[in-house]
Formats: structure tokens, C-alpha cells, sequence
């Protein structure tokens, strides 16, 4: 069974940004980038995109075991430009077992309470609903 909580802490954190150098450890055509550029990427000092966007990361545990993460993005600066309430999702990585593809895992992270909530048709991400 899987379960999704969201990002709080800075161990939650330091876990989905690490979570692609496990799952991948052993994936001879990955090429992972600098752990240093990753975490500069989602450093609300360091990087301006966050000055105009804000994001809710998530992590899918089977049992105590991290199986999965995704994180939700919007960005005003599109909406405001486009007139149109559009959001974005990324990051999105998962184990080989089919658990973490299924609709619970994806449906859990869009009941956050957040203000970026993911909209889901069978597990396939179509959009970031604004609220």
C-alpha cells in the first residue's frame, strides 16, 4: 500500500531530492546532475523562478519504504500573462512496481489542502488545478 505525505521537514526534503540518485544508483545510462545544482534548483534564495512561483513536493512511501516523489508547480507570472489558471507538475520518479503508477498514490498527493492540487485521469497527470 502506498502512502503520499508532503514535504515539511529537511530530512523529507533532503529524501526527494536524493530519491533519483537511489533509484537510479545502479542505471549505467543515467547521467545525474550535481547534487549541488539540484538543491540550488529548489533554493527559494538562490533560484528567482520561486520569487513568482511556488511548488508542494511529495513522497510516496510503500510501508516505510520511499517508493516514489512528485512535486506540484505553479507559476503566476503564466497565469497572469495567459489569463489562464494552469499549473505544472515535475520531478516525478517511482520504483518499478506498478503500486507507485496507480491512481491512489497519484490521487493522495492532490488531497494536500494545498492551493496547487494535482487533476488526474487514471494516474496520467494532466494538470495542476489552481484553486
Amino acid at each position: 500500500m502506498i502512502s503520499v505525505i508532503p514535504v515539511k521537514t529537511q530530512k523529507e526534503f533532503k529524501d526527494f531530492v536524493e530519491f533519483p540518485y537511489l533509484l537510479y544508483r545502479h542505471d549505467r545510462y543515467w547521467v545525474p546532475p550535481l547534487r549541488r545544482d539540484v538543491y540550488t534548483l529548489f533554493d527559494k534564495t538562490k533560484n528567482p523562478f520561486w520569487n513568482h512561483a511556488e511548488r508542494q513536493m511529495f513522497l510516496a512511501y510503500r510501508g516505510k519504504q520511499l517508493a516514489g516523489r512528485i512535486c506540484a508547480i505553479v507559476d503566476y507570472n503564466f497565469i497572469e500573462f495567459w489569463e489562464q489558471k494552469t499549473g505544472y507538475f515535475g520531478f516525478f520518479e517511482c520504483d518499478d512496481d506498478e503500486d507507485g503508477r496507480n491512481p491512489p498514490y497519484c490521487t493522495d498527493a492532490g488531497r494536500s489542502g494545498t492551493r496547487a492540487e494535482l487533476a488526474l485521469d487514471e494516474c496520467l497527470i494532466v494538470e495542476v488545478v489552481i484553486r
